[in-house]
C-alpha cells in the first residue's frame, strides 16, 4: 500500500512577493558547473543552489565541511526569514506550463511525501540504473541539512485522471506562488483542506509508483533512514520514513519523455556506407541529410565528413532481441535503448570499430548537439535514438526490470526550490 500525506513544507518567504524566479534552480545535475553554480547565484546570493549544491560536480560525495555549510545555511535562512516552515500539513499542487515542437504543454501534478520502503517489496517501483557517486553525494547533503531538498519525480497509474482533474478544480485561479526557470513556468498553489489532503492519500493508496527520476534521491532517503534506525534515532513517526515527491498521472495530457541521444567517441574507421551494409539485415536502411528530423521508430547515425544521416528501422522489433527472451520481458527487448546497446553497439559496431577496452558515451537530449559534437569529434559515431513508450516503463518496471541507464528523459525536469520537506520534527 502507496502512503502518501501532507507535510509542513520549508519554502521561501513570499514578503517580496510571489514570483521567486531568482531563487529557483534546475536540479544539482543539470548545473554540475561552478561557472553554472555562480550565474545562478548573481541573480540572488539566496538561490537554492547555495545549499542544494555544496560540492561540484556533484558525481562524488566532497569534503564534509562543505555539506556542514550548506545545513549551516539552510538553519540560518530560516532563523532570518529567509525561508518559511508551513504551520500546518499541505500538498503543494505543482503544474509546468512550456513548449516543446511548437506545441504549448502544461504538465499537472502534486508535491507530498511518501512512505519509504524498499524496491520490490510493494508499491514503489524503479525503472533504470543509478550509480554510487550521486548517493554518497546525496546521502552527505541529507545528513547536514536533515531535509529532502528536491523532489523525487514520480508517475502513478490513472486512467481517468480523476486525481489530478479533482484536485485542480478545487483551486484558486492565481497560484500562491510561481517561478520561471528560461522558458519554464512553475506554478505552485498551497492546499491545506484536511478533507482534500485526506481524500488524496486514499485514492492513492492502491497506486503502484514509479520512479521517473530521481532514483539517487530516493535510495539516498532509504540510506539515510537505514542510518537513523542504526543510531537508534528512528521512531515510527520520524519523518525520515518518508521521502519529498512530485506525483504524475500517467494519463496526463502534459506527460512528456523525450530520448536521449549518444555519441560513441573512438571508433576510427567506421564509415556509415560499410555500416549500412551490416545493418540490413534486420533493419530497412534509408539515407536523409544529417539536418533533418527523424520520428519513432527510426534510430539516425553520423559520423565526421559526411553530410548524410543513415535512418535504420527496425524491420521486426518484436523478434530483433529474441534471444534475451530468458533474461527480459517483451517490452523491454523492444525497448529503443535495448535495441541500440545489446544489438547495434554490442554486436554490430564495437566488435568492428571499437578501439579503446571500454566505450566513451556522451548524451545529449537534442539532435542538433549530436551533429555538432560528431563534427568536432574525430570518429566519433552519432546516434539519435528514438523515445522510450510511457507504457513500456510501467510494464518492465512491474517485471522487477530495469532499463538501461539514460533511457527517458522527462521533460521538462522538476525545478529545485519550490518546497523543500524536512526530516526534523
Amino acid at each position: 500500500m502507496a502512503v502518501v500525506d501532507g507535510f509542513c513544507g520549508i519554502r521561501y518567504s513570499l514578503k517580496n512577493g510571489a514570483d521567486i524566479s531568482d531563487r529557483i534552480a534546475p536540479p544539482y545535475d543539470v548545473v554540475v558547473t561552478d561557472e553554472a553554480k555562480a550565474k545562478l547565484l548573481a541573480k540572488s546570493p539566496f538561490n537554492i543552489i547555495a545549499i542544494d549544491m555544496p560540492h561540484t560536480p556533484p558525481k562524488q560525495a566532497g569534503p564534509e565541511q562543505v555539506y556542514d555549510l550548506a545545513g549551516l545555511q539552510l538553519f540560518h535562512w530560516i532563523k532570518e526569514g529567509v525561508f518559511l516552515r508551513d504551520r500546518e500539513p499541505a500538498i503543494y499542487v505543482y503544474q509546468q506550463r512550456f513548449s516543446h515542437q511548437n506545441r504549448n504543454y502544461t504538465r499537472r501534478g502534486f508535491i507530498a511525501r511518501l512512505k519509504l520502503e524498499e524496491f520490490g517489496t510493494g508499491s514503489v517501483f524503479p525503472h533504470e540504473q543509478t550509480y554510487g557517486g550521486p548517493k554518497e553525494d546525496r546521502l552527505m547533503l541529507t545528513k547536514f541539512t536533515k531535509s529532502n531538498m528536491s523532489q523525487v519525480f514520480c508517475l502513478f497509474d490513472d486512467d481517468t485522471n480523476e486525481i489530478t482533474e479533482t484536485l485542480y478544480t478545487k483551486l484558486p485561479t492565481e497560484p500562491t506562488y510561481r517561478g520561471a526557470i528560461e522558458d519554464v513556468v512553475n506554478e505552485v498553489w498551497v492546499v491545506t483542506d484536511h478533507e482534500l489532503i485526506k481524500w488524496v492519500a486514499a485514492k492513492m493508496a492502491d497506486r503502484k509508483i514509479f520512479i521517473a527520476d530521481g532514483h539517487h534521491r530516493y535510495s539516498t532517503s532509504l540510506m539515510y533512514r537505514d542510518l537513523l534506525s542504526k543510531q537508534g534515532k528512528l521512531t515510527p513517526n520520524h519523518p525520515a520514513n518518508f521521502v519529498g515527491c512530485m506525483f504524475v498521472s500517467m494519463s496526463e495530457p502534459g506527460l512528456v519523455i523525450l530520448p536521449t541521444h549518444r555519441a560513441i567517441r573512438d571508433l576510427p574507421g567506421l564509415t556509415l556506407d560499410e555500416l549500412s551494409g551490416l545493418l540490413s539485415e534486420k533493419f530497412a536502411v534509408r539515407w536523409v541529410s544529417k539536418q533533418e528530423e527523424i520520428s519513432e521508430p527510426d534510430f539516425g547515425f553520423i559520423y565526421q565528413n559526411d553530410n548524410r544521416m543513415l535512418v535504420a528501422q527496425p524491420k521486426d522489433v518484436e523478434r530483433i532481441l529474441d534471444d534475451q527472451a530468458e533474461k527480459h520481458v517483451p517490452a523491454w527487448r523492444k525497448l529503443p535503448v535495448a535495441i541500440l546497446h545489446s544489438y547495434l553497439l554490442d554486436r554490430i559496431i564495437y566488435p568492428k570499430w571499437l578501439k579503446t577496452e571500454k566505450p566513451s558515451i556522451e548524451y545529449f537530449h537534442l539532435a542538433g548537439e549530436v551533429v555538432d559534437f560528431v563534427d568536432n569529434c574525430p570518429s566519433s559515431l552519432g546516434v539519435l535514438v528514438p523515445p522510450t513508450p510511457i507504457e513500456a516503463v510501467k510494464q518492465i518496471s512491474l517485471a522487477g526490470e530495469l532499463m538501461p541507464q539514460k533511457s527517458t528523459f522527462f521533460y521538462p525536469k522538476l525545478a529545485t526550490g519550490l518546497v523543500i520537506n524536512p526530516l526534523f520534527i
